[in-house]
């Protein structure tokens, strides 16, 4: 072979080694992300964990969130006298927009329950979580507690079927129920209400801190215009600015331990 032509022999090797080595470096899949799913009864039952779904968004986190029904049994304070399939209708929307303030790039899932329901469907509730979380397999999952967070029945089911939904689809999933400790008095003033006698903090607290997502969470608030008056809103503003975190207790999960936050 000639000295030229061994020249251009070498150098298109080297060339195509180099493309080549491109190329699998770029075909590597890169790590997927991490998800964090929240599953609650109404749309405005996010207000729990805002500061979380923001927080998650941030570190990267896919976050995606279930209503078991579109809160189409309330009352609707806008002045619109929305009511039954058109107020649900709306309130689907509100939930969206609290999202997408939030930073929540996925459209929320809708299960169409209906609305102070739950308790008895939640067989039903269960299987449909059954098949979600089959096909997500969340790294962490947020829902309520047997408290409900507020003692509605709604709640309370929502989050029992979470439990046993994940339990048989996805035990490796950490399972935290939002919860108030601290966060009580705040809460109990920003509700109208008297904070009952004898409550104690639950063991195994987890606080997650949220403050650099405040504007985020105050955000979201304005979305909920049938379920707010102004006063409640202004109310709940000031319960999140004096409380820049979230609490929650791990309820399950192999990934997960009594105390211990594994989210984002």
């Amino acid at each position: 072979m000639k000295p030229l032509q061994l020249l251009f022999t070498l150098a298109t090797a080297a060339v195509l080694g180099v493309v080549s080595g491109h190329a699998a470096q770029t075909s590597e899949p890169a790590n997927p992300a991490k998800v964090l799913l929240a599953v609650f009864a109404h749309p405005d039952d996010e207000t729990v964990c805002t500061g979380v779904l923001a927080r998650a968004v941030a570190s990267g986190w896919e976050v995606r969130v279930i209503f078991a029904t579109s809160g189409d049994h309330g009352s609707d304070v806008s002045g619109r006298n929305l009511k039954g399939a058109a107020l649900g209708k709306e309130r689907e929307r509100e939930g969206a927009c609290a999202l997408t303030a939030l930073g929540v790039k996925r459209p929320p899932t809708f299960f169409g329950f209906g609305d102070g329901t739950l308790a008895q469907v939640r067989t039903q509730v269960t299987e449909r979580l059954v098949k979600e979380l089959a096909g997500v397999k969340a790294d962490v999952i947020v829902t309520f507690g047997p408290d409900g967070f507020t003692r509605h029945r709604d709640h309370i089911a929502v989050g029992a079927a979470t439990d046993e939904a994940s339990q048989k689809v996805s035990p490796s999933s950490a399972v935290y129920h939002a919860v108030l400790g601290r966060q009580l008095p705040g809460w109990a003033k920003a509700a109208g209400a008297e904070v009952p006698k004898g409550v104690k903090l639950p063991e195994n607290l987890v606080s997650v801190e949220v403050q650099q997502f405040q504007a985020q969470r105050l955000a979201s608030l304005d979305c909920h215009k049938t379920q707010w008056t102004p006063g409640i809103q202004a109310r709940l503003r000031e319960f999140r600015k004096a409380y820049p975190f979230e609490e929650f207790l791990w309820a399950g999960g192999d990934n997960g331990a009594p105390g211990k936050w594994v989210g984002p």
